[in-house]
């Protein structure tokens, strides 16, 4: 059964890792090729404005408090009596100080963050400041060739950043959390730009989240591996009991 679970489980993720790779070439085809994108409805501005930002705050929010959103999803969590220090107090991360877990946690002053929460959190706040200037502040941008690749990037490295050796760092992490979101951004812009319409734009959004969604399963599935091959027996760790 177990076997089971996991064929399972790897099939999903190559699933969302596929689609992921696919939903990039079109975003990309999108903006270099925009043949026919549809029509901007009246409230263009603040719909794809106000519905990024949402998403962004709400991403910001559950950066900040993990533990909480991860109930409201049923997210499983990090939960381990493996830990480094003796005090909790100055830990802000959902991951529990293990040494198993070094490489995702950031050490700022005397606090112990989630790395790649962390980089979320500076991704959304960039990118609530750039869509705010860009659709309210009449920033303009010519040409937008030199966007995507950089786009393209971001989100390649914002999203895969687990599966890429010798990658694994907890500044890897963070910078990863920050390219994701400014990816999605730089894509967002570069739609707007190309003179998508309104649905396309909204659609973008909703494949952002995908994305993010995507980020949250493979950084799931590495943790339940590092687990797994954990030789600690006085550990309560949930992900124990589950599969990859």
């Amino acid at each position: 059964m177990s076997n089971i679970l996991k064929n399972q489980n790897s099939i999903f993720t190559f699933f969302l890792v596929s689609i992921s790779i696919f939903s990039f070439i079109l975003v990309a085809y999108l903006i270099l090729y925009p043949n026919n994108l549809g029509t901007k409805f009246a409230l263009h501005d603040f719909l794809v404005a106000s519905t990024f930002i949402a998403v962004c705050l709400f991403g910001a929010i559950a950066s900040v408090y993990p533990k909480t959103c991860g109930k409201i999803f049923s997210w499983k969590l990090i939960k381990t009596t493996n830990n480094l220090h003796s005090t909790k107090s100055n830990f802000k991360s959902h991951h529990y100080p293990c040494k198993s877990f070094l490489n995702h946690i950031l050490k700022v002053g005397k606090n112990y963050l989630c790395a790649t929460c962390t980089g979320l959190l500076i991704g959304a706040i960039f990118g609530i400041t750039g869509t705010i200037v860009y659709f309210y502040g009449n920033f303009q941008i010519n040409g937008i060739l030199f966007l995507v690749p950089f786009g393209i990037i971001f989100l390649s490295y914002g999203l895969f950043q687990s599966l890429i050796p010798k990658m694994e760092g907890p500044l890897a992490r963070l910078f990863a959390g920050i390219l994701l979101v400014l990816g999605s951004y730089i894509m967002l812009i570069s739609l707007d730009i190309a003179g998508s319409s309104t649905f396309i734009s909204l659609f973008f959004i909703v494949i952002s989240i995908f994305w993010v969604y995507t980020k949250i399963h493979l950084s799931q599935r590495e943790h339940r591996k590092i687990c797994l091959n954990c030789s600690k027996k006085l550990c309560n760790c949930s992900e124990k009991i589950t599969y990859y």
